[in-house]
């Protein structure tokens, strides 16, 4: 566990200094929503509809491991209570080893898609180990996650210019 920061470069230090040498069968994650729901205060916005809340807050999960299922196991009500604000979103980035039988991508994807049932505002990617499809992924989560669409909802594809089309 690391505390809050929105400085790339910390970011980056942690992430190349993360190291396990441990398997695991399970991963509880009460303690990642225990922990924002100490330290971050939601925003209360008196009209919703007239003013924006000044923040939104945001819980990126970047998840690694093809053989430990994630759940929550404890405090249930405060991770509901969290995912019921309309200001708080849990963006994952599953990074997983190619599906084989001695792995649980599928179970773990399941799991993860399961963080976000009340209102399905997250944004949940899944990415085998393909430096170029993890590039795109992390792109997709830079949107506002009020300014974006449900993710059932986007369209990456990009479509050529009209004076293409015309000239087949």
């Amino acid at each position: 566990m690391h505390g809050f920061t929105s400085d790339p470069g910390e970011i980056t230090c942690i992430l190349d200094g993360l190291h396990s040498e441990e398997e695991f069968d399970s991963l509880d994650l009460s303690s990642v929503f225990e922990l924002v729901n100490n330290y971050v205060q939601l925003p209360q916005v008196e009209y919703p509809s007239v003013m924006p809340p000044p923040y939104v807050v945001r819980l990126v999960v970047l998840y690694n491991r093809s053989r430990c299922v994630p759940s929550i196991q404890r405090n249930r009500d405060m991770v509901e209570m969290l995912q019921r604000s309309p200001y708080f979103f849990t963006d994952v980035l599953y990074v997983h080893d190619s599906p084989s039988a001695s792995n649980k991508c599928e179970e773990i994807f399941d799991a993860l898609c399961g963080l976000d049932d009340t209102f399905e505002t997250s944004y949940i990617f899944e990415v085998g180990r393909n430096i170029t499809k993890l590039h795109d992924s992390m792109a997709k989560l830079l949107a506002h996650p009020l300014q974006r669409p449900h993710q059932d909802l986007c369209n990456y594809a990009l479509q050529p210019p009209p004076e293409a089309l015309e000239a087949q």
